[in-house]
């Protein structure tokens, strides 16, 4: 690659509900990015998504959520809405004394001998299993993606890594657009 070339990276963390600010600023970067633009006389204000300006997106957690929605093709704006319109679903409060409760029946029930055939996956770990069970996350992952898979993002010539954490297994899992695994 010569000096006329660039490849650039898009990462951001994690953090929850934080993603919020994270877009927040994006958005900002978006709207920046695209007053400079020049415009043309077919329209009076460019829309350039700002995915545009990255080849890779690698993240983790809620980063995952917005690296995927800018490689996919939303706008910054999109990925802010989705936030504000799903965040209470997506990242409920949490209720410590329920948490203390459901941990505490977690450990008692690993307590509880059993024959290892009536133990699976979830009986190894009862101290790290996640605190959300994920279905309002695929919810909403599913109306703003459809049926569209990871390598879907291929075809906008864009590459998604994303890294995470299977807690059940404890064993650290990546998922990468160049694979047929869903969004």
């Amino acid at each position: 690659m010569d000096e006329t070339q660039r490849y650039t990276i898009f990462s951001c963390d994690g953090g929850g509900f934080r993603g919020y600010l994270t877009s927040l600023i994006l958005d900002q970067i978006e709207q920046e990015l695209n007053a400079k633009l020049p415009t043309d006389s077919a329209s009076s204000q460019p829309n350039r998504p700002l995915g545009d300006s990255f080849d890779l997106f690698a993240d983790t957690s809620t980063g995952s959520l917005i690296a995927g929605g800018l490689a996919f093709g939303l706008s910054a704006a999109e990925i802010k809405a989705l936030y504000i319109n799903n965040g209470a679903q997506l990242f409920p409060p949490l209720n410590l004394g329920q948490e203390i409760w459901q941990r505490l029946a977690q450990v008692m029930s690993a307590l509880i001998p059993r024959p290892i055939a009536q133990t699976g996956p979830d009986d190894r770990f009862p101290f790290s299993s996640p605190l959300f069970d994920g279905t309002a996350l695929k919810k909403v992952l599913e109306s703003v993606f459809g049926d569209a898979v990871l390598k879907d993002i291929q075809t906008k010539s864009k590459r998604l890594i994303v890294t995470a954490y299977d807690c059940i297994h404890s064993v650290p899992v990546i998922f990468d657009s160049e694979n047929n695994e869903r969004i």
